[in-house]
């Protein structure tokens, strides 16, 4: 079914979250030889305990994400010796700082700067080595990384037995294209990436009526990211279907929490031995002591939804200073102690009820309806525990806080 299918069918719009599910190819020569792995299959099988093939002596894996990372230290387990190869440098690594130390501490090769260029192959069409160019970094391109451009003269040669490919994903778009044909699509803006483009603000697509959002237009993201987007797409679909400006869209505020609340260092767990790491699929982190979990709890900014939590924000942010809070934040106790709004000086602007962390406000238009409940702000931590429970039954007749 196309799109056009689809609006003769009498939809008026149509959203595409088809996210990036398909591997991405290196797109060299070599690709269907014996010992040519996909990163994600093979972490999948190992996953599930599916038989995986051998992987001999030495193993090369192309990519500097966290699959990378994985398929490295996953194959390093198996009793190989893991090359990571990646185009940049390692700073500009996407993968998370702490899984690249893990591997180079368990033993992990990094070649950075690296491509390859071509797989070889023997004469039975097994994998035996990878040709490999030097890169140096350019001009940022359109992710705003700086572009890997080959090194003339730099080429070289490794042995290997298996490589793996853990560069990406990318949408499968023939589902929205007229065509199998990778060159027609639907009306569709697509970029090099094979990535559904949008505007950025609207997320509407180059077809009238068509939105998309989340990894077919981003690329791989974490699942949060997907769903602001749909949600984002949601409101200028609404606007197109209205006849409105899709561009008249509802910006939110960002707060920022580094001015809001005190800072406090992370918490590391220790780790098994390297030794017994390089040879077991156990758990690497052994966990917190309970001195050190109650410490990482105490950096926890309390964000559970329609509680007050006594933090006080709403008062440092009030442009007007109508809002009076006093209370103990200790975080045994957290309990407010006095809680006060002056309607004479109050604005209405709504910041307050923007920046509570936990949307214990509620803003509001109708001053007959702004008003707040001393009563249930003022509570212990036991008190605001079977508070929530309460608000959440349906037995509070004032379960939020509006004014």
């Amino acid at each position: 079914v196309t799109l056009d299918q689809l609006f003769e069918g009498g939809f008026s719009s149509i959203f595409i979250g088809i996210g990036a599910h398909h591997p991405a190819q290196l797109g060299i020569t070599g690709e269907d030889l014996e010992g040519v792995l996909p990163g994600e299959k093979f972490l999948e099988d190992i996953n599930i305990k599916k038989p995986t093939p051998s992987l001999g002596k030495k193993v090369a894996v192309v990519g500097g994400g966290n699959t990378a990372i994985d398929c490295a230290r996953v194959a390093l387990r198996k009793g190989a010796k893991v090359t990571i190869m990646y185009r940049r440098t390692l700073n500009e690594m996407p993968a998370s700082a702490h899984e690249i130390e893990d591997a180079m501490e368990e033993g992990v090769n990094f070649e950075f700067l690296t491509a390859p260029t071509k797989i070889l192959g023997n004469k039975d069409g097994k994998v035996k080595g990878v040709e490999c160019v030097k890169m140096q970094l350019g001009e940022p391109d359109d992710s705003g990384r700086r572009r890997p451009e080959p090194i003339k003269g730099s080429e070289h040669t490794l042995k290997i037995d298996t490589i793996m490919s853990a560069i990406s994903r990318q949408p499968y778009l023939d589902c929205v294209r007229t065509s199998v044909n990778w060159a027609i699509d639907a009306g569709l803006k697509i970029s090099r990436r094979c990535s559904i483009e949008t505007d950025p603000e609207t997320l509407a697509t180059s077809k009238e009526g068509v939105f998309a959002a989340g990894d077919v237009v981003t690329g791989p993201d974490i699942a949060v990211s997907a769903i602001a987007g749909g949600r984002k797409a949601a409101v200028s679909i609404h606007n197109y279907l209205s006849n409105e400006k899709i561009k008249d869209v509802k910006r939110t505020s960002k707060v920022d929490l580094k001015t809001l609340f005190n800072e406090g260092s992370r918490n590391h767990m220790a780790k098994i031995d390297i030794r017994e790491r390089k040879t077991t699929f156990d758990e690497v982190e052994t966990g917190f002591t309970e001195e050190q979990a109650m410490r990482e709890a105490e950096r926890c900014l309390s964000c559970m939804s329609g509680k007050c939590i006594a933090c006080g924000i709403c008062a440092d942010v009030c442009p007007a200073q109508a809002i009076i809070v006093e209370g103990d934040q200790d975080h045994k106790a957290r309990q407010v102690t006095k809680y006060e709004i002056d309607f004479g000086k109050c604005i209405f602007c709504g910041i307050c009820s923007e920046a509570c962390p936990t949307k214990a406000i509620h803003h509001t238009i109708e001053y007959e309806l702004s008003t707040y409940s001393v009563e249930e702000l003022e509570k212990g931590l036991a008190e605001l525990t079977e508070f929530e429970k309460r608000a959440k039954a349906g037995t509070l007749n004032n379960a939020k806080y509006r004014f």
